[in-house]
């Protein structure tokens, strides 16, 4: 909430040159400082009063427990591990081990033909589009796993797509696209429920 800090007073800057003498000199000045005095200790006080609640707060959520180097290792080496074999089956169309990665409602986002919905859709567009046809390697240094609380993790990267009728692995000629999969884990298997594959660039 702001604090609104009260008005200052500019006392006359040429004091009257003469005064009637039952009027003490001091007395305007004197309870024009007290006022002015009282309103700035309030505001003060306002302003250190939030300023400890502020503190207080951003002790409390900095004291929040992050994980640790060796969770997010693990969770790192988990997520690219299952990347590698979902994208191997694809590669080789495995369609069985493929499909075992997608969870029944996925949701799979591309920037160039919208939104598909459900497992059973995305194999059969793999085998119609992808079987024989394209290849896809994920570029080195490119992944990142994040954490997400009692749901799973995010992944987020970039890969390249070439025609496997041509060459085995993709290279920097290769067309590339940015991608961000959402996985769940539940009943200790980790599956897909969110792809969203986007900025795709032709060489």
């Amino acid at each position: 909430m702001p604090i609104a800090l009260p008005a200052e007073t500019t006392p006359p800057t040429t004091p009257p040159t003469t005064l009637p003498t039952a009027m003490p000199t001091t007395l305007p000045m004197a309870s024009f400082t007290r006022a002015h005095t009282g309103s700035v200790i309030r505001a003060f006080t306002r302003l250190f009063t939030l300023a400890v609640l502020l503190i207080g707060f951003g002790a409390r959520a900095g004291a929040q427990p992050r994980a640790t180097v060796a969770d997010s290792t693990a969770l790192f080496r988990t997520i690219a591990m299952h990347d590698s074999v979902l994208f191997e089956a694809y590669n080789r169309c495995d369609l069985a081990t493929f499909g075992r990665y997608l969870a029944p409602d996925l949701e799979f986002y591309h920037d160039q033909s919208g939104l598909m919905r459900g497992r059973k859709a995305t194999v059969d567009a793999v085998r119609r589009n992808i079987c024989g046809k394209v290849h896809r390697d994920l570029v080195p240094g490119t992944l990142e796993v994040h954490r997400l609380k009692t749901y799973g993790a995010v992944q987020i990267g970039v890969h390249r797509f070439c025609d496997a009728r041509v060459v085995q692995h993709c290279d920097a000629s290769s067309g590339e696209g940015r991608f961000v999969m959402i996985w769940q884990l539940a009943k200790g298997q980790w599956r897909l429920t969110r792809i969203i594959s986007f900025d795709h660039v032709s060489r």
